[in-house]
Formats: C-alpha cells, sequence, structure tokens
C-alpha cells in the first residue's frame, strides 16, 4: 500500500502544473517542491539520463560553498529514490488522507536536509522517472551503475558554480549497499586521472545508516546543535546572525540576521541580496524582520505570556536572500564601543554601512558575485541614498574584487527631502477631511516655521519645529496613529520588543545577551537629531543616473506617504524627471486584484501601495512581496517599455 502511494504521488509531482509552476495545491504545496530537479544525461550519443531531486538545506550552519551535498541511493535493484524522499528522509512525507481519495503530504521534522543539501537519485537507469533509451544500455554490473552515477554526478555539479567546492557523502540503504560502495571507489580511482576542477568532491560514504550518518554528524564542523523551543522554532532561525565590524580599533560592531532565499530561481552566485535598514533615527531592523518583512511574523500567543511566531506568506526571501541590519550602532543589538562613536551625520552612517556590508560578503565566496539591493523606510529613506551613494562613489576607488555590487535601492515610505516634505502636511490633512480651514491654517504656520529654521541652517531647531507639527495634526485629528489614519490602534512594535528581550531568543539570534533590548533607541535619535532635516534628495539624483531606484508609499500613510514624496520628487534635478512626470500612471495588480498604482520612466519607479499604512510589508504582506520580486526582476509594471532604457544595460559605461 505504502510503495504505491508514492508512486501515485510521484506521478502528481512530476506532471502536475505545481511542478513547473507557483500554483499551489492541497495535494502537493508550494513548500514540498525540490529547489532543483529533472534529468542528468549519463550516455551523451543515447537518450539515457538519471532522474533526480535535490533539496538545498533548510538552515545550513556553515557557508553555502561548504555546505555538504548528500546523495541518497535506493536499493532493490531496481527501487526509486522517490520512496526514499517521501517515505523516509526527505522534507515532506506522504500519508494517507482523511477523504483516502488521495495521498497527503506533511513535513518531515527529521528530513536529512535541515543543515545539509540532498539529492536523491532514480539509479540505475530505467528505474522510477529515470530513463533507459534500451533495455540493453541497463546496468549488468556494479562498474557500469558507477560509470553512469559518475557522469550524472559531475553533470549536477555543473548546475552552479557552488556545488564545486561543497563535500559530497553518498548514502543508501539495501541493495544500495553495493551501489554505494561503487560509486565511491569509482570517484576515488577516476579522480586520480582528471584534474582537479573535474574532481568529485568525495568526503564519505554511508551504507549502514544510521551508525553512519550519526557519525557524520556529530563530527562534521557544520553540524552544531540547536536547541527547538515553542517560542522560537529551528525553521524560524537565520541562516547567518552575529556580528560585522565597522571600526577595526574599537568593539564598535553592526548586528544582522540574514535569511538565505527559500526558492532560489536562479544560481545563488547569481540570486539578488536584499538589505533592509529600519528608520527612527534609532528603530531595530528587528521591527522589519518579524513584524514586516521577514520568514516569521510575531503575534500575541494564546496565553498571552510569550509572544509566538508564524509563517509569513509575503517574506521577502521566497526568491531572494535577506539581511536585516541593525543599523547605526548603539541601535536594537549593534554595539557603540562609546555614545561618541555613534554617527551625527549620514556620511558616517554610510561609512559604518559599508564596513560592514564589504565584511558580511567576506563570509562566504558565493557572496561576492550575488547583485545586492539596498532598501529601507521610514528615516531609513536617508540611510539608503547615504549608503547608495557611499556604494558608487567607494567603488570607483577600489579594485573590483573589494568593489560591492550595488544593483538598486529601494524606499519605502522615506523621509528624503524633510523641507520640501514639512510642507505637505496641512494640505493632506485637510483635502482628506481631517481637518477643516482654520485648523489649516494653524499647521500651515508650524510648517513656514519648520521650513524658516530649515533655509538658515538651525538643524536641531528645525527637527524640534517638525515635531510640533506632527504633534499639532495629532492632537487634531485625534487618530491612534499617522503612520496610517485607518488604524484604531498603532502598529504592535511592542510585541517585537517583548520577543528580542526574552533570553532565549537572543541566544538563537547569536546576539550579545547583555544588551536591554529597544524597539528604538533614544540614544541613537539624540546622536542624529540634528541631521534630521537634512536633505539627502542629491543622492537620489545621483543614483538615479548611475543604478534603478524605487520609491513606494503606503496609501494611508500621513507623516510620509503619497503627498509627501510626490512634493520633493517634481523637484529633482534630473535629465529624466519631464519625462517621469509624463509617464502614464499604471494600474498595478497581484493576481487579478488591484494593489496600486506605478509610475515609472528608465531606472526611476514609484509605486502607491493601496490598503497599506507606514509599514507596507506588515499592511499588504504579499502585494510588496510581488512588487519587491517584480521591481528588481524588471517585470511586470516594472519592465522597461519602448523608448526607455534599462540602466543595466549601461552600467557598464558608468
Amino acid at each position: 500500500m505504502e510503495s504505491t502511494t508514492v508512486i501515485f504521488l510521484c506521478l502528481l509531482f512530476l506532471f502536475h502544473p505545481s511542478a513547473t509552476s507557483s500554483t499551489t495545491t492541497s495535494i502537493f504545496p508550494n513548500e514540498a517542491l525540490p529547489t532543483k530537479s529533472g534529468y542528468l544525461p549519463v550516455k551523451p550519443k543515447t537518450n539515457s539520463a538519471i532522474f533526480y531531486t535535490f533539496y538545498e538545506a533548510q538552515k545550513p550552519t556553515s557557508p553555502l560553498s561548504q555546505t555538504p551535498l548528500l546523495i541518497w541511493l535506493q536499493g532493490g535493484p531496481g527501487c526509486s529514490s522517490m520512496t526514499g524522499n517521501f517515505l523516509e528522509l526527505g522534507p515532506y512525507r506522504v500519508v494517507d488522507s482523511q477523504d483516502n481519495e488521495h495521498p497527503a503530504l506533511q513535513p518531515n521534522s527529521g528530513s536529512w536536509n535541515r543543515i545539509f543539501g540532498l539529492i536523491f537519485i532514480d539509479n540505475p537507469i530505467g528505474t522510477g522517472f529515470s530513463i533507459a533509451s534500451s533495455p540493453e544500455e541497463i546496468p549488468r554490473d556494479q562498474h557500469t551503475v558507477a560509470e553512469h552515477l559518475f557522469a550524472a554526478i559531475s553533470e549536477f555539479i555543473k548546475l552552479d558554480p557552488v556545488f564545486k567546492t561543497r563535500p559530497i557523502y553518498i548514502t543508501g540503504e539495501s541493495y544500495a549497499g553495493k551501489y554505494v560502495p561503487a560509486i565511491g571507489y569509482y570517484i576515488l580511482k577516476k579522480n586520480t586521472k582528471l584534474p582537479v576542477a573535474k574532481q568529485v568532491n568525495l568526503k564519505g560514504v554511508a551504507i549502514v545508516i544510521f551508525l553512519c550518518l550519526l557519525f557524520l554528524f556529530l563530527h562534521h564542523p557544520s553540524a552544531t546543535s540547536s536547541t527547538t523551543t515553542s517560542i522560537f522554532p529551528n525553521e524560524a532561525l537565520p541562516t547567518k546572525s552575529g556580528y560585522l565590524p565597522v571600526k577595526p580599533k574599537t568593539n564598535s560592531a553592526i548586528f544582522y540576521t540574514f535569511y538565505e532565499a527559500q526558492k532560489p530561481t536562479s544560481p545563488l552566485s547569481q540570486t539578488p541580496l536584499l538589505i533592509w535598514l529600519q528608520g527612527g533615527p534609532g528603530c531595530s531592523s528587528m521591527t522589519g524582520n518579524f513584524l514586516e518583512l521577514g520568514p516569521y511574523r510575531v503575534v500575541d500567543s494564546q496565553d498571552n505570556e510569550h509572544p509566538a511566531l508564524q509563517p509569513n506568506s509575503g517574506s521577502w526571501n521566497r526568491i531572494f536572500g535577506l539581511i536585516f541590519i541593525d543599523n547605526p550602532i548603539g541601535t536594537g543589538f549593534s554595539i557603540a564601543s562609546s555614545p561618541e562613536e555613534i554617527p551625527r551625520d549620514q556620511h558616517t552612517v554610510a561609512e559604518h554601512l559599508f564596513a560592514a556590508i564589504s565584511e558580511f560578503i567576506k563570509l562566504d565566496p558565493v557572496f561576492k558575485t550575488r547583485p545586492i539591493y539596498i532598501t529601507g523606510e521610514s528615516y531609513a529613506g536617508k540611510y539608503v541614498p547615504a549608503i547608495g551613494y557611499y556604494i558608487l562613489k567607494k567603488n570607483t576607488k577600489l579594485p573590483v574584487a573589494k568593489q560591492v555590487n550595488l544593483k538598486g535601492v529601494a524606499i519605502g515610505n522615506g523621509l528624503t527631502d524633510p523641507g520640501t516634505q514639512v510642507k505637505t502636511h496641512a494640505l493632506n490633512a485637510y483635502f482628506s477631511g481631517l481637518i477643516n480651514e482654520r485648523q489649516k491654517g494653524e499647521l500651515e504656520e508650524a510648517q513656514r516655521e519648520a521650513v524658516k529654521l530649515v533655509k538658515i541652517g538651525n538643524w536641531s531647531e528645525a527637527t524640534d519645529a517638525r515635531s510640533r507639527v506632527l504633534g499639532l495634526l495629532r492632537n487634531m485629528t485625534g487618530l491612534a496613529t499617522l503612520y496610517d489614519f485607518t488604524r484604531k490602534v498603532p502598529y504592535q512594535t511592542e510585541l517585537v520588543t517583548k520577543l528580542m528581550q526574552l533570553a532565549e531568543v537572543k541566544s538563537a539570534l547569536k546576539a550579545n545577551e547583555s544588551i536591554v533590548f529597544e524597539d528604538c533607541s533614544d540614544t541613537v535619535g539624540e546622536a542624529l537629531h540634528g541631521d534630521v532635516m537634512k536633505s539627502v534628495k542629491y543622492m537620489v539624483e545621483f543614483l538615479v543616473e548611475k543604478t534603478n531606484v524605487l520609491l513606494y508609499q503606503g496609501h494611508f500613510d500621513l507623516r510620509d506617504g503619497v503627498v509627501s514624496t510626490e512634493a520633493w520628487v517634481k523637484t529633482m534635478k534630473w535629465e529624466g524627471i519631464g519625462k517621469y512626470l509624463m509617464a502614464e500612471r499604471k494600474v498595478w495588480k497581484v493576481n487579478g486584484v488591484l494593489a496600486g498604482y506605478v509610475q515609472k520612466w528608465r531606472s526611476f519607479s514609484n509605486a502607491v501601495v493601496l490598503g497599506a499604512g507606514h509599514l507596507v510589508p506588515t499592511d499588504q504582506a504579499v502585494n510588496s512581496q510581488a512588487m519587491i520580486e517584480d521591481w528588481v526582476l524588471e517585470r511586470g509594471v516594472f519592465a522597461s517599455v519602448k523608448g526607455e532604457y534599462s540602466v543595466s544595460d549601461f552600467r557598464g559605461a558608468l
């Protein structure tokens, strides 16, 4: 019965549209799909080929270039490795469904791809989905079996440059007690006759499964223990996390958490890396991580004793790598060796970020070639242009090996040109029906005071004047929050604070456990108080000539929303601004449903996200995911049209 169920499931997997598209079915969910699958030729002059399914490590504990690859061979002879995949050690197991009409899948807590890559091979040809061009080609001895397997493994390694350096362990059971030694013996003999570039990096074989794999697990350096708790499950752990030094002579360091792409659609060496910066100034990116766009979100638990985590269907690391950075030093879990080291301006912020990003890239050779996109929201409307500007300027003075591969920047509900933006609050609130004519006049007077202080360069007083404008607006409207005028209660950032203050969470994230976590640091806010009203618009003007720029705003935000952004954008000194202002504002849909509007010209895109406030990914998770993916991949409403060009077409000449 069980083997029949596996056969039925495998036929469904191979031929159902969900195997090649993003359509999810209740029988075979997207989460159960392999990272790669298909055929590996074994005899160039025939159609004989070996079928494989590959599942990347769920939570690798070492750089992917060093993360072991396990190859599984089933016994028989002639039994398919899909039995091993869906009945034994793959990430999902087949079970009887309640209606008994079709089998069902459920996650396998003991999957062997928890920290290793895992490849299932239908061996020899003629087995399972593997193809023998004729019965005569099916092996009659172990030498031929090994010959075919070596060809298939060599072809698999060619699929991604990072596979070349990864240690390989060949495993199997039953009749594979002959296959495994045969291919291991063949590889070691063959390697002596091949140049290093064509050798297979065999590190071990496992026939007596429990003893050998236990030995491998306990003795391989990447196999470190991790405790699962009901609060912070292993599935929510980052791929990497810790500290990146920013000043070699002090202990100042930036804290980060990195989540590898769940289902990358390109080789990892080409898979984009998104960097997320929170605003504030002084607010931790753990808010972005656990309340907005990370793979797991914090929610109130039923017993209300501790917060809980649940998967985020709109996570931005679906097909991209995602890095959260606590910036600047002194923010969140980041460390400032002294208050004096906390930046007072955007140049120093960018200097520290460049050092941290450069250190991150060194953690894995594959990071060097990956395109980087820097994203953020709110006060990161200053951080993002600052680090983008710094990178492009710095790259011109560095050898290629030390450059940062920046491909674009994205700013959500950003404070970028404060002197212009502060002038918009009265009109925006008035035409939204939130204040009357008299109140509008009172607000405009407060706004003029802030603008006057900006013009004379009295930066600290200008910041205070802006705070008075926003306080006045909040009192006039009686809103729960200016960040989203439809909300009855503010965003629940306190849940993130509660989660991050737990000792086991700090330990799981590899954060300094002595730090008392605050979602926003008053110390950092005070350090950058005089920077708040300074404009970085000139940096955006520079960036839009050199790389792709996306601005996006949640429609319900009264602080740094649509009107505020439109006001400064139309004053940009950029040769394409006239064309942009005349460009069509396109209706943007996700899954056939209206999601917002996008206006674009060449490298510059501006999106309005409907149904969202200041924290766009919190309010519109799936739509924000679709937005960032389409923008990075330059598709849909973000694709270039006739008369435009993509900056990527010209980047080499800039």
